[in-house]
């Protein structure tokens, strides 16, 4: 079974509300002399590093730059630093490519290139690096959580049966399933427009004769160039929009009103409707939030477990 474990969704929400405010920042940042703050199993976080983290949460959460924010930012790299320390112990690294796109996509919700994105975040003080740094953390660590975990988490049928009972999800696997007849008047390619008119108008009294099924062949026989064909059975989100829209309103034995078309002008006959739950696509979307909720419970306990064996010492 294939898992989807995504990136952080604060990470996701943290950049959506930076790309907004990302010129509305007066305050000018001072530069910070670059010494080590923490190290993680000998490995330095700077000062610089937690500073700058520090500008990306005040600026994306609103948050005066406080100690509590400064606390909460120290601690977000001390994690990353867990993170990528767990990834090159799986020979995991992200190509790229991958982090370019990602930034790339973030500039691109703020209607800018990447160069632009850098230059508007230089002006309130941020690096560019200090958001790759960011988002190839949370990549690495999606494929390392991935790697270890895949086996462990497993979903049974009846986990999906519990989950899949709500009215909201089974109202989204409800289709409405046609048996449909065509009604195709033929109209021969470069056609005059008073010759188009006069197929429509044939097409008219016929619609307004029409109240079976049954009774199509007869309504139609005698009119030249007719084409009648049994559709068979299409299911609502299986129809272009438009002919959905217009069948769902329409019961048993009622027909479109006639439409032009590329061939000719066409109605479409309802000749049967049942309303059917399919809950394929229901059951694929519930499997796969189970999924990323045990994901993340089982990668918050393995980041946890790091923290407890790692050497950390604050500066």
């Amino acid at each position: 079974m294939k898992h989807n474990f995504c990136i952080n969704p604060f990470v996701a929400a943290a950049f959506l509300l930076l790309g907004t405010l990302l010129f509305g920042v007066q305050h000018a940042f001072a530069q910070t002399v670059q010494q080590v703050a923490v190290l993680v199993n000998d490995e330095p976080i700077s000062t610089y590093d937690i500073e700058q983290r520090t500008k990306l949460l005040q600026v994306s959460t609103r948050r005066p730059a406080n100690d509590a924010l400064r606390n909460e930012a120290t601690e977000q790299l001390i994690d990353e630093m867990l993170k990528f320390q767990a990834a090159r112990i799986m020979n995991i690294s992200i190509p790229e490519d991958q982090v370019v796109a990602a930034l790339s996509q973030l500039a691109g919700n703020s209607n800018m290139n990447l160069e632009q994105f850098a230059q508007a975040l230089g002006q309130v003080g941020l690096s560019i690096r200090t958001l790759r740094a960011r988002i190839e953390a949370e990549l690495a660590w999606r494929d390392v959580v991935t790697a270890r975990f895949r086996g462990s988490v497993r979903l049974s049928e009846q986990d999906v049966d519990a989950a899949i009972t709500s009215e909201t999800i089974l109202e989204s696997s409800t289709r409405t399933q046609y048996d449909l007849t065509q009604i195709l008047f033929l109209v021969r390619p470069g056609a005059t427009s008073s010759a188009v008119q006069a197929r429509i108008n044939e097409a008219k009294r016929v619609h307004e004769n029409l109240t079976t099924c049954g009774a199509v062949r007869s309504v139609t026989s005698g009119i030249r160039d007719v084409v009648v064909q049994e559709v068979g059975r299409r299911v609502s989100t299986d129809l272009p929009a438009e002919m959905s829209a217009a069948l769902s309103g329409l019961q048993v034995g009622q027909a479109t009103e006639p439409n032009s078309t590329d061939r000719g002008v066409e109605i479409v006959m309802v000749c049967g409707r049942e309303d059917v739950t399919d809950t394929t696509a229901a059951r694929q979307q519930v499997q796969n939030q189970l999924a990323n909720e045990e994901f993340s419970v089982v990668a918050r306990r393995f980041l946890r477990d790091l923290r407890q064996d790692a050497v950390i010492e604050r500066r």
